[in-house]
């Protein structure tokens, strides 16, 4: 596949930085005001060369009493305690900045009473931008792949003993992986990642012991997969890249158990939530599932039984 021109989506950074800073500034109702919430925000990032002076764009923002304030990476890293909980949080294609707060802010009013974590919404440019969906949709697959980059980035400078959970919704999926497999053997020995794949917009095949996630399930100590066989959207996902492939959405049907390196099989956690989700493609909806809400104690803040 040719190299997707992405040169509309810098000459959009102003106005999606003006938009941002809008948003954030309307404020925030008082019952989260209690959590230690940040957004990092990647639309100023450049998304054709992935570099850590590319990343240094990110801005960065904190919930502070009721509203949101703009901060920077250094007051981030240094306030970041490594025996709190740090859950990550990426959405899916076509969210704004405001569906990732509305969506992000849906899952810390789910977190149990006097449950204390670092929450992180990674805001990425997944609006649609193009008239044609497939090519939108292709071009999101190169931004994917840079914030991948981007997230591996961010991973290497948290505390090397942090407790480390992200949560991925369709597209979101691809960048946590992608940030767990480049993070690789660079992964301080005392770091504990956990992933949450929910409607997972990934090739099925990709956790596969001789494929582009394989080293995933080594480096994740726990990954909760909510599969649907009903999704409406992830249904046309063997048309995804448009090359004459064919593969199947992760999100879809699970991973491939038995292509996966048997000792680390058992740390994988496949759930069918078609009975709870029906063809409904939206983060809240896996949210309120009762196998997402009995396994926040354990996946979200590091606490087993």
């Amino acid at each position: 596949m040719p190299h997707p021109d992405l040169s509309l989506y810098c000459c959009r950074n102003m106005g999606v930085i003006l938009i941002v800073a809008l948003i954030l500034a309307m404020g925030i109702r008082p019952v989260y005001a209690e959590h230690d919430v940040w957004l990092i925000d990647t639309h100023q990032a450049p998304w054709n060369c992935a570099s850590e002076e590319g990343f240094e764009k990110a801005i960065y923002y904190q919930l502070v009493g009721n509203h949101w304030v703009r901060s920077d990476a250094v007051s981030f890293y240094e306030s970041q305690a490594p025996e709190i909980p740090l859950v990550l949080f990426a959405p899916g294609y076509t969210s704004t900045t405001a569906d990732t707060l509305e969506v992000g802010m849906s899952l810390v009013r789910l977190y149990p009473p006097g449950k204390k974590c670092r929450t992180v919404f990674w805001n990425w440019p997944a609006e649609k931008i193009r008239v044609r969906l497939a090519r939108d949709i292709r071009e999101k697959i190169a931004v994917t792949d840079a914030s991948g980059h981007y997230m591996a980035m961010f991973l290497r400078c948290l505390q090397p003993e942090s407790q480390i959970c992200m949560i991925g919704f369709s597209f979101g999926n691809r960048m946590i992986c992608d940030a767990t497999e480049r993070l690789g053997d660079e992964r301080p020995e005392g770091m504990q990642i956990h992933l949450v794949l929910t409607s997972a917009a990934t090739d099925q095949e990709w956790l596969a012991s001789d494929s582009r996630h394989s080293n995933v399930p080594r480096l994740a100590e726990k990954i909760l997969i909510l599969y649907n066989p009903a999704d409406r959207a992830l249904k046309f996902y063997p048309l995804l890249y448009g090359n004459g492939s064919r593969p199947t959405a992760l999100g879809q049907i699970g991973p491939p158990m038995t292509r996966i390196v048997p000792e680390f099989r058992s740390r994988i956690e496949a759930v069918n939530t078609q009975c709870f989700v029906g063809a409904k493609h939206r983060t809240v909806f896996y949210l309120q599932t009762p196998d997402f809400r009995r396994s926040m104690n354990d996946y979200l803040f590091f606490e087993s039984f």
